[in-house]
């Protein structure tokens, strides 16, 4: 494979069927943080930023959360905290995922170290909130910088907790106990 890198990078249009719709995707999602459909709030006391997907990155051209991982540049772009809730509208409800700060090599020279959070009494807290039945709270860690999600099957799922509820259940958990905090 290496000796075709220089032929990639020389004639990326030669070969743009194979980042192309990933880029619509990319671009479709910073359009919308752009908008203000997608947006993100800092709470700077737990180092936590809720960040809210909006509906329309979603369709033919954009993501689908039960099967696409999130647009980790848009999001790594605007975000600021030390711990990401990603909220997402699915089907009436709410599908998330919480993850640690994402970074690329094109961003950051030395990537800085993320404490990890020990999530277990949030994720009891929200499954013990938790109406709906289609998933429950769970650690994760299949990906890079993912930490816990909403999920039934392996896949996302959608939770009927509103954003607000687990931000205020991250905010009171992470705030009563500092050494949960990581930091």
């Amino acid at each position: 494979m290496l000796p075709h890198v220089e032929d990639v990078i020389a004639h990326t249009d030669k070969y743009e069927n194979l980042w192309r719709q990933q880029w619509r995707r990319i671009e479709t999602a910073l359009d919308s943080f752009a908008k203000g459909a997608s947006r993100v709030e800092e709470f700077t006391d737990v180092d936590l930023s809720l960040v809210t997907l909006a509906r329309e990155i979603f369709g033919p051209n954009g993501f689908d959360p039960t099967r696409d991982a999130a647009p980790f540049t848009p999001i790594s772009h605007h975000a600021k905290g030390k711990l990401f809730l990603i909220a997402t509208p699915l089907n009436g409800g709410w599908a998330y995922r919480i993850d640690y700060p994402y970074y690329s090599w094109a961003e950051t020279v030395v990537r800085p170290p993320v404490p990890r959070r020990d999530l277990t009494l949030l994720l009891e807290r929200l499954n013990e909130l938790e109406t709906g039945t289609a998933g429950k709270w769970q650690a994760d860690s299949s990906e890079l910088a993912s930490a816990a999600k909403f999920q039934g099957g392996g896949r996302l799922q959608s939770a009927e907790l509103p954003p607000d509820e687990v931000v205020s259940q991250i905010r009171q958990i992470f705030s009563e106990s500092p050494a949960t905090a990581g930091f």
